[in-house]
């Protein structure tokens, strides 16, 4: 027997989001973070999702019961590796593979998530394949440390790293994918920081090591590294996923006059030849024909139909 599935780490408050709603409950396109990385999961093939929630987990779950996902809750917010150890109870001795990622990183792709599931199952001898990635500025970041076989041996955090650590430029994303046999040992092995009271995933690399258990990588672009720990993230996460949207109708034959002033949900028809000119939006469920012009500044409201040929502007004409 052989089991896949994923655990989303999701239970935390978000306190710079100055904000009383869950930080994974903030909105990206028509949906929340959470309920993106659960979509792209699902892109990837993976059926079986289990959410770890903690603050204000009736909330979570409400907002989420569409999704056919499980939920564990986290008692108490104690870390990465208590709140995996929270859904130990789905971690079963078995043949397969477990995606462990983040509810607040939500444009890692499910192509993205493919390839480390797929990492996985083409090199049985590594026991975790890490998602990381290559940045200019790796400051603040836990850097990836490799033996000279390329092997991943350890994290190391931006305050613990001597000078030539803080010179690699790999750092770690915050997602896993771990076979499931012995993976529940190797995380009951995970001890208590004692100076921050938490439990940290990221020592699970160096457990794993001390076992002989290799540890292997693949890499992601910069843009699906970027994880929403402020309202200025939660902006930068928007407009990316915006520009994914964009990109998409272009390739399909739209004309997008100036981007950085449009925005269209990803729920919506548009045929070719239309032309959409600055400060228009276009929500969810609108169908827009062929030949259509909109804009500049026109909002498009849910429902709309536009038949082929239509123009709608707000602008004045002389």
């Amino acid at each position: 027997m052989s089991k896949t599935r994923a655990i989303i780490l999701a239970a935390g408050l978000g306190t710079r989001m100055k904000s009383s709603l869950p930080k994974v409950l903030h909105p990206i396109g028509n949906t929340t973070l959470l309920g993106m990385v659960v979509r792209s999961l699902k892109l990837a093939g993976i059926k079986e999702i289990i959410a770890v929630v903690g603050y204000r987990a009736d909330l979570v779950e409400e907002m989420l019961k569409g999704e056919d996902i499980s939920f564990v809750k986290q008692e108490k917010q104690m870390g990465s590796g208590d709140a995996l150890k929270s859904a130990a109870i789905y971690l079963e001795d078995i043949s397969g593979n477990t995606i462990v990622t983040c509810g607040d990183a939500p444009l890692i792709t499910g192509d993205t998530y493919k390839r480390l599931l797929n990492n996985s199952v083409m090199f049985p001898e590594i026991a975790c394949t890490m998602l990381t990635c290559d940045v200019e500025n790796p400051f603040s970041y836990g850097r990836i440390v490799r033996d000279k076989e390329g092997n991943v041996t350890r994290i190391v955090e931006e305050k613990d790293a001597n000078d030539e650590q803080k010179k690699i430029k790999e750092v770690n994303v915050g997602t896993y994918c771990f076979h499931n046999v012995d993976f529940k040992k190797y995380l009951a092995e995970i001890r208590i920081n004692e100076k921050k009271q938490e439990y940290y995933l990221t020592d699970i690399v160096e457990i794993m090591n001390s076992y002989s258990k290799k540890v292997g990588a693949v890499s992601c672009v910069r843009e699906e590294f970027i994880g929403v720990n402020s309202r200025q993230d939660l902006a930068i996460v928007n407009k990316l996923f915006n520009n994914r949207v964009l990109e998409q109708f272009m390739n399909n034959g739209v004309t997008i006059l100036d981007p950085n002033t449009i925005f269209i949900d990803e729920n919506v028809v548009i045929g070719e030849d239309t032309v959409i000119f600055p400060f228009t939006i276009i929500e969810a469920g609108a169908k827009i024909g062929k030949n259509c012009k909109l804009g500049p500044f026109v909002r498009i409201v849910k429902g709309t139909v536009l038949e082929a040929g239509e123009s709608v502007s707000s602008s004045v004409e002389l």
